[in-house]
């Protein structure tokens, strides 16, 4: 059986960039039937010397504390020590949020819950409903939400290039981008920021992580990420730990990005047309006059088999 001995430290010193404690705190109290975070060690010494003490205090600094899941431990001394008489000490031990996964994940191991998808013979379609998965990849957001992003600031860099551009006394020449071209630019911003809101407004991001083996789509609560700037990760190598929801393995299976949005009841034609004005605004389409310098990817809402939605409990490094 596994043990946290048996894996290797690099191993178990993990680094989350998000972590949903909750489900880790869940899943562990079901595994263990309750466990204990605060544990008490007692340590037996002599002394020859004599000593009378009693110190109670709490552990750490308040930046600890708000990094113990609000668990606080009490420090008790007792000596009553005469020459050749023993003495007790106790201290508590505690955990963090990363070691609770840590301590997760070294049961799931142990206990042989988690599919690799690894090996070279491994198929999307052997993946079921509620299997636990670790996987590795190329972590991206929600591909949608970066292109709005995108556009959005391009588009507004361009109205500011316009606004500052003047007529040359000497030439007679117009501003770049006439009053009518930023009002359309204007319009179109609008537009698409609220789109923009439209995927995130839930409080919950669909990121995609891009394996040898499949796509993978983990729709991930902003409240669990652990850095503000997640736009810092994107692009990096992690690892995630999650439980599969929905599996696309067979023809006519497919995630869709716009699922949780009002967008999702509109016909696939019209969605397809919208996406298509967006490509056409930045040059990006084939049928694009490319009037705009904007050099964004073609991107779809649609996520082809293989794929697997999944509720991610940790994505780390």
């Amino acid at each position: 059986m596994t043990t946290t001995h048996d894996i290797p430290l690099k191993d178990r010193l993990i680094i989350p960039v998000y972590l949903n404690e909750n489900v880790v705190l869940d899943m562990l109290a079901i595994a263990e039937d309750g466990f204990s975070m605060v544990s008490e060690v007692s340590l037996s010494n002599q002394n020859n010397s004599e000593i009378n003490a009693n110190t109670q205090g709490k552990f750490g600094s308040s930046w600890l504390l708000n990094n113990l899941l609000k668990i606080e431990g009490n420090a008790n001394f007792d000596y009553k020590k005469n020459n050749g008489t023993s003495g007790e000490s106790k201290y508590a031990k505690v955990h963090t949020s990363a070691s609770l996964f840590s301590k997760l994940l070294t049961l799931l191991k142990s206990s042989n819950e988690l599919i690799l998808p690894t090996s070279d013979n491994f198929d999307c379609s052997s993946l079921s409903t509620g299997d636990f998965i670790e996987a590795e990849g190329t972590l991206q957001m929600n591909p949608l939400i970066e292109l709005l992003e995108k556009t959005i600031g391009a588009l507004q860099f361009s109205e500011k290039i316009g606004a500052s551009s003047t007529s040359s006394p000497s030439t007679g020449q117009r501003p770049k981008n006439s009053p009518k071209k930023n009002s359309e630019n204007a319009a179109t911003i609008k537009l698409l920021e609220s789109v923009k809101e439209l995927l995130t407004q839930s409080g919950t991001i669909d990121y995609i992580l891009k394996t040898q083996k499949m796509t993978i789509v983990l729709p991930a609560q902003s409240q669990y990420l652990s850095n503000d700037n997640i736009s810092e990760l994107i692009g990096g190598k992690f690892k995630v730990i999650g439980k599969v929801i929905q599996v696309c393995a067979q023809d006519g299976e497919s995630i869709n990005l716009l699922r949780k949005t009002a967008l999702s009841a509109i016909g696939d034609p019209l969605l397809r047309s919208f996406f298509e004005e967006i490509n056409l605004i930045t040059g990006n389409s084939a049928h694009s006059a490319a009037k705009n310098d904007i050099n964004l990817p073609i991107v779809d809402y649609i996520v082809q088999k293989p794929a697997a939605l999944i509720i991610p409990i940790a994505i780390y490094a």
